[in-house]
Order: C-alpha cells, then sequence, then structure tokens
C-alpha cells in the first residue's frame, strides 16, 4: 500500500503548496510499531542517528496522534540530558 501523508496542515521549504509530507517505509513502520505496540499511557523511545527523522517524528506524533513528547537531541546539554534521564 502506498505511505501514508502526515502533517497535512504543514507545508516545506520545498513547495509551499504541497501539504504535508509522505512518510518514508522505515517512518511508516515505526509509526505502526508505535500504535501496535505502546499501551496508552506508556512512554516510549524512539532514537534515530538523523534530527530530521526525529523532526518527522515528533510532527506525526504530536500533530497527527494527539500525542505529548519529550525530545533529547545533541541540541539539549549533556548535563541537562543526564539530569532528566
Amino acid at each position: 500500500p502506498p505511505h501514508a501523508t502526515y502533517c497535512e496542515e504543514v507545508t516545506t521549504t520545498f513547495d509551499k503548496t504541497a501539504k504535508g509530507f509522505i512518510a518514508s517505509a522505515k517512518i511508516e513502520e515505526a509509526v505502526q510499531w508505535f500504535r501496535k505496540t505502546v499501551p496508552k499511557n506508556e512512554k516510549a523511545l524512539i532514537l534515530s542517528f538523523f534530527k530530521g527523522s526525529l523532526d518527522l517524528m515528533e510532527g506525526i506524533l504530536v500533530d497527527d496522534l494527539g500525542l505529548e513528547c519529550v525530545r533529547y537531541d545533541g541540541d539539549v546539554d549533556k548535563e541537562v540530558r543526564a539530569r532528566d534521564l
């Protein structure tokens, strides 16, 4: 089946007329895993080497699935990250 379009209220810098983005196979699989595996009101970690992938996943989790999301990436001070985690 074709991949879903997410965050349809968002435009990109590449095409101001296009709404949202079409998920890659990996992001689509992560979203499906999240929906099927993570119980309601539980926490999950999503790891990626790429901040851009985290940007997309965060958009899906918050905008499309209505979930609260806390993000720790390379922009978070390591002392803050260590304290919080």
